[in-house]
């Protein structure tokens, strides 16, 4: 009856401790303190995909009117019709994320393709050409669709349950806070360089530039971010 009791009393101790343990436990003060590299690559991720977003969707409109040569109506026409087109390009994303297709490698390559892109895209602007500025638009949103439909699988394998909520909020926040500054460096840029159409490029490319780097330093740290594990 000793031991019993004594064993009684040690299961009691234990399940005390859990308790004190889960009470203690801030989803938040463990990301910064066990997974900060996680948190702070998941910001640097995001930070061409809210870019993107951002420009080609609230940016955009307003620049192609006023340098463009793009009626307003014409604007709203290209922007729903190229919402609809990322709308389903999120996800084509997720289903070949989930079907094997290297996450961060496609990430990195469409990155690549924004750099080589930028540029040309914002001269094509400049031509006052509606069909290729439509074109450009869709372009852009449509690679920004499917980096969106690949984010929350990316996101999982980044972090730990405990802290899974919480690092994928704080990091998509993070990641929207560098892209939603896009519109302020874009007319620094601007002012620095007196040019219209290279400053948003130029800004658009950078954050592709860091986008990709982040991607490398994931597929190295989470390898299991990249593609799917059995």
């Amino acid at each position: 009856n000793r031991t019993s009791n004594d064993a009684q009393i040690a299961v009691h101790d234990v399940e005390r401790q859990a308790d004190a343990h889960k009470q203690q436990y801030v989803p938040v003060l463990e990301l910064f303190r066990s997974h900060w590299r996680g948190l702070l690559l998941h910001s640097l991720y995001g930070c061409w995909l809210s870019a993107s977003f951002l420009i080609g969707y609230s940016w955009l409109p307003s620049f192609l009117v006023a340098h463009g040569g793009i009626s307003t109506r014409m604007t709203l026409w290209m922007v729903c019709s190229c919402m609809i087109l990322f709308t389903l390009m999120v996800p084509i994303g997720g289903i070949l994320a989930d079907k094997g297709v290297p996450r961060l490698t496609a990430t990195i390559a469409i990155c690549v393709a924004s750099v080589a892109l930028a540029i040309p895209q914002f001269m094509v602007f400049s031509m006052h050409h509606l069909a290729y500025s439509w074109l450009m638009q869709a372009t852009l949103l449509a690679m920004s669709g499917y980096v969106m439909g690949m984010l929350p699988a990316v996101m999982s394998a980044i972090y730990p349950a405990g802290v899974r909520v919480s690092g994928c909020n704080l990091g998509v926040n993070l990641g929207s806070t560098m892209g939603g500054t896009c519109p302020l460096i874009i007319t620094a840029v601007q002012a620095a360089t007196g040019s219209v159409f290279y400053a948003p490029a130029i800004v658009l490319a950078a954050t592709a530039v860091i986008t990709a780097a982040a991607s490398f330093c994931l597929i190295r740290f989470y390898p299991q971010a990249n593609k799917q594990t059995s």
